[in-house]
């Protein structure tokens, strides 16, 4: 079973995912696996670029699956991306098996 449970993490790992070991052996949490890794981000709007349906944030680290980085994100909804402008700092919410934008607001002062 160890030997399953760490191919498994190996292959999360390619793909983007990291999980401690500690999660690796918490099986008896039943929450859905995307609601486990749903994660909160701040930073600030570099680009919006509607025709993609993506926003680029220059985002602190998120918790403990991501650096801070320059990136571009896909919005689950294009009407997210309606009041957005370069320049704002924002705090947004991510679906974690894709690293979808699920919510994005302004941050007081922006």
């Amino acid at each position: 079973m160890n030997q399953v449970i760490r191919v498994a993490c190996i292959v999360l790992a390619a793909n983007g995912v990291h999980l401690s070991a500690s999660a690796a052996d918490q099986s008896t949490d039943s929450r859905p696996v995307a609601q486990m890794m749903a994660m909160e981000g701040e930073g600030t709007i570099v680009a919006v670029l509607p025709d993609r349906d993506q926003v680029v944030i220059d985002h602190e680290p998120i918790g403990d699956m991501m650096d801070a980085m320059v990136m571009g994100f896909t919005v689950a909804d294009p009407k997210l991306l309606e009041d957005l402008k370069e320049g704002q700092a924002v705090t947004f919410k991510l679906r974690g098996h894709d690293m979808v934008i699920t919510e994005i607001s302004s941050n007081s002062g922006s």
